[in-house]
């Protein structure tokens, strides 16, 4: 599978959390380089985007954490790390009743079909992984909604591929998401790899001691 003739919906503003302008600026580069190797790039969002966050939170937080419990036990976690305990003490306070999670599982069929629709215009989706590069430790629950553009792909279930496309004045990475329609594994990985090779190699990050 080649890059020449896909076509590429962008979009760095999921409706919910802009990304930061660095951010935005990899994705945008990124779009210019599959522009120049015979891609067709067209602004355009996923029009689910922007109930990603809120459906994903919905879904995930239905049993109230106790599915997670259950994952936790069976690999013999008796402690689980800082930010798995949050957000256990987060789902364990908002157990929606089943009548309502019943109404957020058909909301998640909607989704999945709207996002289908979408894949008439495109063959390929372009976006940030998350409106911001890395957060500080245990502060990604007081951020959750940076992180729509990556939520979308849980809830669609298409293939998706992240390659690094710039770098944050911190010196973190920033990586775009490359998304396709469902068993596009093919195309996903073409554009990734295209945009590795690319965007040639990065400095790793300085880690402090």
């Amino acid at each position: 599978v080649g890059v020449s003739g896909l076509r590429v919906a962008v979009y760095t503003d999921d409706g919910v959390t802009p990304a930061s302008a660095d951010t935005a600026a990899a994705v945008e580069q990124a779009a210019a380089l599959l522009e120049k190797a015979g891609a067709s790039i067209e602004p355009a969002r996923l029009p689910v985007a922007g109930q990603a966050v809120d459906l994903y939170t919905g879904i995930l937080g239905g049993d109230g954490g106790a599915g997670l419990r259950r994952v936790l036990g069976a690999a013999g976690t008796t402690e689980p790390s800082p930010p798995i305990a949050n957000m256990l003490e987060l789902l364990s306070a908002n157990v929606p009743p089943a009548s309502q999670y019943a109404d957020t599982l058909a909301r998640w069929d909607r989704f999945r079909l709207d996002a289908m629709t979408f894949l008439d215009a495109f063959d390929v989706v372009l976006s940030p992984v998350a409106a911001v590069p890395a957060l500080p430790h245990g502060t990604t629950f007081q951020h959750i909604a940076a992180f729509g553009y990556v939520f979308t792909h849980n809830l669609t279930g298409w293939p998706a591929a992240v390659v690094r496309a710039g770098t944050s004045p911190e010196g973190l990475p920033i990586g775009v998401q490359v998304a396709c329609g469902p068993w596009r594994e093919d195309r996903s990985l073409a554009v990734a790899a295209h945009l590795e090779a690319a965007l040639g190699p990065f400095p790793p990050p300085t880690i402090a001691a």
